[in-house]
């Protein structure tokens, strides 16, 4: 029995070890290489959204996320061509922490895995015109012959959300506390199955009727469908 507990503790010294260890040379690499770094995930998010994005700082993130190494990106503000319309911005948040997956990272593969989304905004914005941000959820056509890249869970914290759209006579409003969800995507849905605690402010599926709840938490599973082509939620 004593060699049984013996050996459990070198094993999780080991462990915690290496953890420490890859945390270590993960923030070595973030201090040595944020500046690029920002650069490259900037053009990445562009690259799928046609958005503007501006990232404050990038750090390592073990106590927060503990014992799942992070990538804490802080400030971090997502601008779409609209704004000089609007003037809101379609996602703002303090801190967007990236979870990277050990395994995947021994193996030298993409290692991220959920996506956590702290203290911010999202706005998706129609104007009387018809003119909408949502084409940022419109996610890109891959060339033929390339995989459909996935999306990871992800996690909102503390967001402010905002859905208005004259046009429909829809509007959305709430506090979002806490939201988890798995997207899933084809060439006309988005699908969100999402587990969520929400203080809704509105939910006015045809405004001229009023709003279907108004100041009530909301809290369940549920499940979200939007379709690309009516740019309907």
């Amino acid at each position: 029995m004593k060699k049984v507990i013996r050996y459990s503790l070198k094993a999780i010294v080991w462990l915690v070890g290496i953890i420490i260890f890859l945390w270590i040379a993960l923030w070595v690499f973030v201090e040595l290489n944020e500046a690029r770094l920002i650069a490259r995930i900037s053009s990445a998010i562009h690259e799928k959204t046609h958005g503007e994005v501006k990232i404050g700082g990038a750090s390592v993130s073990l106590i927060k996320t503990f014992p799942i190494l992070s990538l804490q990106l802080s400030d971090v503000v997502l601008r779409d061509t609209l704004y000089h319309i609007h003037k809101k911005d379609f996602l703002s948040a303090s801190d967007i922490y990236l979870r990277l997956s050990l395994r995947e990272l021994i193996r030298g593969r993409s290692a991220l895995g959920r996506i956590t989304i702290r203290n911010g905004e999202i706005n998706i914005i129609t104007d009387a015109t018809g003119r909408s941000n949502e084409y940022i959820l419109n996610q890109q056509k891959q060339p033929e012959g390339q995989p459909r890249s996935s999306v990871p869970v992800f996690i909102l914290n503390n967001m402010q959300f905002n859905y208005d759209n004259p046009v429909r006579r829809k509007r959305y409003q709430g506090l979002i506390r806490n939201f988890q969800g798995e997207i899933k995507t084809s060439d006309k849905f988005v699908t969100m199955s999402v587990a969520s605690n929400i203080l809704v402010n509105s939910l006015a599926f045809d405004t001229r009727k009023g709003s279907y709840i108004k100041d009530k938490t909301v809290e369940g599973n549920f499940l979200l469908l939007y379709n690309k082509q009516k740019q309907d939620l």
